[in-house]
């Protein structure tokens, strides 16, 4: 499985996920050099078949509206 932390949480899930041997990248990491939008954690977590682990609504919300990411 595989996963985007969401960039509220702290880069030291990320690696405790890697360490369970889980493919992870933390939303910082995706290399806009600005704060990342929701909408470009959904197109990513999509296109890269992440789950989005966010303490986010939005996420939520966006999951039972659109059913995505």
């Amino acid at each position: 499985m595989s996963f985007i932390v969401d960039e509220q949480l702290p880069e030291s899930l990320v690696k405790w996920l890697e360490s369970q041997s889980f493919d992870t990248i933390h939303a910082t990491s995706l290399g806009t050099g600005t704060k990342i939008t929701d909408e470009e954690i959904a197109l990513k977590s999509m296109e890269q078949q992440r789950v989005v682990i966010s303490k986010d609504i939005d996420f939520f919300n966006r999951f039972i509206i659109k059913n995505e990411p």
